[in-house]
């Protein structure tokens, strides 16, 4: 689970002359992301000095333990939120797609059926329903628009989705009508079809550190499974709202694509069962972050609400410059209109610290106006 663009540890921050409001302030720091629970770059550390998923997992989450579940279980990932129109094309050497106008295990409707790699199938809004059209061999032809939708597809079929121009060839995909917009989403087995295509971390680390991430994954779907969002039409969304799910484009990744494929088939007990991380026999919150300024947060300092195993661990490797150079320190420039937005004021002329944690993160930052406030 990784909230980008939050603000960093280690905040320090330049304070310009008394009621002068400058044009930008200037801030530095050290660590990106909220730095609860699995710091990837310190697993990537961990894993280069030779310790295992479990070690790497122990430590970010102490008084945890792996186990064993059973995690066949189906989730549906959305692949397209808030969409006006979405189209559908085969990126395989040969393949078949097939459409139906309703979504159900029993489908009696014939499909509309793509086989050709020139034609696309195109969705759009029509009405409060979905309209279906499909280019094929030359040919355009149309079923009736309906609130919901089914495709197909048979087995070696790579199935491009576009805007995002991102591939997928697992499960099958549902389309639905929400308020003015469609949701497009795609159900795969937890097991394997979904950490196939999670991206969160380089395919080309440690084994060790993929087969972490891997697990902490797997245990943040197991918590959102069974639970279908209504705005969504899904468990979880495909994207860093959730994890980053990538379809196929994982383990086709030249080189390392293997190297990924081969770390999830690892945390695999047999064909229905995987390792989570548990908490008195329960998965936990699998938090994540890309790396700290040496030290974990705790979800008391990061979130407001303490947990006893998001508690704050030693993370060197993040300050380690060779694996971390973007993030083991940083500086950024942020506007006057930006910082004051942020404070809520009509300008901002001083920052100050005002509190930190025993992590030493900003606990408290406040914003002075030139008018006092």
């Amino acid at each position: 689970f990784k909230m980008k663009k939050l603000i960093a540890l280690f905040l320090l921050i330049s304070t310009p002359a008394a009621n002068a409001a400058p044009d930008s302030f200037n801030f530095t720091g050290k660590g990106f992301g909220h730095g609860v629970g699995l710091s990837q770059i310190g697993a990537r550390s961990m894993a280069m000095n030779g310790a295992s998923a479990i070690d790497i997992l122990t430590h970010y989450f102490p008084g945890t333990e792996i186990l064993a579940v059973p995690d066949n279980q189906k989730l549906r990932v959305n692949i397209g939120h808030q969409l006006k129109t979405v189209k559908l094309s085969i990126s395989s050497k040969v393949g078949e797609i097939q459409v139906f106008n309703q979504i159900s295990d029993e489908i009696t409707n014939p499909p509309l059926i793509l086989n050709d790699r020139k034609g696309a199938i195109t969705f759009s809004i029509e009405g409060k329903k979905v309209a279906v059209s499909v280019l094929n061999n030359g040919i355009l032809s149309t079923l009736p628009a309906a609130k919901e939708m089914t495709i197909r597809w048979r087995t070696g079929t790579e199935v491009k989705v576009s805007p995002s121009a991102i591939t997928y060839q697992y499960g099958q995909m549902q389309i639905k009508t929400f308020k003015s917009w469609l949701e497009l989403t795609n159900s795969v087995s937890l097991h394997d079809e979904y950490l196939y295509g999670i991206s969160e971390m380089p395919s080309s680390w440690n084994p060790a550190a993929l087969e972490a991430q891997i697990i902490t994954a797997r245990t943040y779907a197991s918590r959102k499974a069974n639970n279908i969002r209504v705005e969504c039409d899904c468990d979880l969304f495909g994207s860093i709202k959730d994890l980053n799910f990538v379809g196929n484009q994982k383990i086709k990744e030249p080189k390392w694509g293997k190297q990924w494929k081969s770390a999830v088939d690892a945390t695999a007990i047999d064909v229905e069962s995987g390792y989570i991380i548990s908490y008195m026999g329960m998965p936990i919150s699998a938090f994540f972050f890309s790396s700290s300024g040496g030290v974990t947060d705790s979800s008391k300092n990061a979130f407001g609400s303490a947990s006893p195993y998001l508690v704050s661990v030693p993370d060197p490797g993040s300050q380690d410059q060779k694996l971390n150079p973007r993030f083991y320190k940083w500086e950024r420039s942020l506007s006057q209109e930006k910082v004051a937005k942020a404070f809520g004021l009509s300008d901002v002329v001083a920052i100050q610290i005002i509190a930190r944690n025993s992590t030493d993160s900003a606990a408290r930052v406040q914003g002075i106006s030139s008018d006092g406030k």
